[in-house]
């Protein structure tokens, strides 16, 4: 497991557990399920709060750049927000670059606190199987972890799974 300091991996959400299941409406208002999100090779879903919340539009901007890559690998991007589609939708509509990957609305907190993640930003690295194989836990503003480090997480779960 990558522990990625000042990141801690530790919650209650296990490596190796299989994660929850949810369904939320992205800013599109469409529904959005796990299995609807994940792709070939899984997906990496992200956990922050207010969505205009400085740190928060700086991890958004920030994944944009990299969901392309992440896509590649058959593990495309979703962040689980906790603000109403009206917020998810005016925030793409102001942003000046255009957000490619989903924005989960998540108001009252339910999926935050299913997967272990209420009031923690954070991003979850999920097979395709919806194991939980790799999470990277913030500590206060920080923006991500390394994410080119992620990337080879992601690509090292993959490599692996194509072993067994």
């Amino acid at each position: 497991m990558a522990n990625i300091s000042p990141f801690t991996a530790v919650s209650i959400l296990a490596i190796a557990q299989e994660v929850p299941d949810f369904a939320l409406p992205d800013h599109t208002r469409a529904i959005r399920s796990l299995a609807s999100l994940t792709g070939a090779e899984g997906l990496l879903l992200g956990f922050i709060g207010e969505i205009w919340k400085p740190a928060n539009v700086t991890r958004i901007l920030n994944m944009q750049r990299h969901a392309p890559r992440f896509a590649e690998l058959g593990v495309p991007v979703a962040l689980v927000v906790s603000d109403r589609v009206g917020a998810l939708a005016n925030f793409m509509l102001s942003s000046p670059l255009p957000v490619t990957f989903p924005l989960l609305a998540d108001p009252d907190k339910a999926v935050q606190t299913d997967f272990r993640m209420l009031e923690t930003t954070g991003l979850l690295l999920i097979d395709h199987g919806h194991v939980l194989r790799y999470k990277w836990l913030n500590s206060g503003d920080t923006l991500w972890p390394s994410l080119n480090d992620v990337l080879n997480a992601a690509a090292d779960s993959i490599r692996s799974r194509s072993l067994l």
